[in-house]
């Protein structure tokens, strides 16, 4: 049986996104508007909800309608799937919606939550139950297009559990995934400036094939659902591949601390060599030519810092190596040094971070 789903992610990701729920859903889905859709088997789907690093939220049976006005909302729920609504909860009886919205609209959030409510209490057997409900309804509305389905985690999945020791230059786990997999070539990984590890930890679970909701299997929606029953416990099963080096260097002990300590929450530390080393140090640390992926975060570095950064670059990386910086500016630098820019994106919403990826 297959089942419809929208993955949701931060606006900019959404090439990253396709790519990764193609490959854990074993489908192929397409981008609509700022996330997946995307038909998958239930065994597929709750796979993408447990592994996914790039969503935000993952809702199954999605239904697409006008928020244009409150008033607009119901005409959209005529492809409303009652049946598999049905199947996904059961004998489960109270919900709640959830709304994030994109953009200006005539309404808030909890005035569109509202009216949704009223929509589904109509089209289903479900009670609203603000306080603790057996059901999460999410939506999202951007522009004149929103979009409600059941919430197959029931909560924020961009938000990192291990994310405890935050630095100046933290990023949210689905943003330093993206900057692992921008910068993602075979070979050695280096984060010069690690600051609080999650650009170096969000790499090591994929590389290893380690779920970041490794430790909140009980607070996952579709462990109770009654379709889950017939799913095998192997989705929760963890291979720890073996994976090329990973180095978190810093030049702040605090920094180095606090990343090292966030690793071992997401209970991966062994993966990675954390070291208290100043750039001026990378070609003392590598050898030439070594490293063939760079992955990290300038947000709060001065312009010599960064000049610096690209130098030593220039000796460690191999030919063709990637590597992905998030926030500042360092085109002038990376060019310098004989380093070419291949891609500039904006990840975000209010506030969007600039990615940059130059290849060597």
């Amino acid at each position: 049986m297959k089942i419809r789903a929208f993955l949701v992610t931060i606006p900019g990701m959404e090439q990253i996104a396709l790519e990764e729920a193609n490959v854990l859903s074993e489908s192929a889905g397409k981008i609509v508007g700022n996330g997946i859709l995307i038909e998958s088997s239930m065994e597929g789907l709750c796979r993408l909800a447990y592994m996914s690093q790039s969503a935000i939220r993952i809702i199954a049976s999605p239904v697409f309608f006008d928020s244009t006005s409150l008033s607009k909302f119901e005409a959209g729920f005529k492809e409303f799937d009652e049946k598999m609504v049905k199947l996904l909860v059961g004998k489960m009886s109270s919900f709640k919606v959830e709304c994030d919205r994109i953009g200006e609209h005539p309404f808030k959030s909890i005035d569109a939550s509202a009216e949704l409510g009223k929509v589904l209490s109509k089209m289903t057997s479900l009670k609203v139950k603000v306080d603790s409900p057996e059901v999460i309804f999410y939506s999202i509305i951007s522009k004149n297009t929103g979009v409600i389905g059941i919430d197959l985690c029931g909560y924020d999945i961009s938000k990192r559990y291990y994310k405890i020791f935050p630095s100046s230059r933290s990023l949210k786990g689905p943003i330093a995934y993206a900057v692992s997999r921008l910068s993602e070539n075979n070979g050695e990984f280096l984060d010069p400036f690690c600051g609080s590890g999650e650009i170096v930890i969000e790499k090591a679970l994929a590389a290893a094939k380690i779920s970041v909701r490794r430790y909140e299997k009980d607070k996952l929606f579709f462990v109770k659902t009654p379709l889950f029953e017939k799913i095998s416990e192997k989705l929760f099963s963890e291979k720890e591949d073996g994976i090329k080096p990973i180095f978190a260097y810093d030049s702040k002990t605090p920094s180095i601390v606090a990343s090292k300590k966030n690793a071992k929450i997401a209970g991966i530390q062994k993966f990675i060599h954390f070291g208290r080393v100043d750039i001026d140090w990378l070609d003392v640390k590598f050898k030439e030519l070594e490293i063939s992926s760079v992955g990290t975060s300038i947000i709060g570095a001065d312009q010599k810092k960064v000049e610096k950064l690209f130098y030593h670059l220039a000796y460690i990386c191999s030919p063709g190596a990637k590597v992905a910086v998030a926030g500042g500016s360092c085109e002038n630098e990376a060019l310098k040094y004989g380093f070419s820019l291949v891609k500039k994106l904006s990840f975000g919403f209010s506030a969007p971070i600039t990615i940059r990826v130059f290849s060597k």
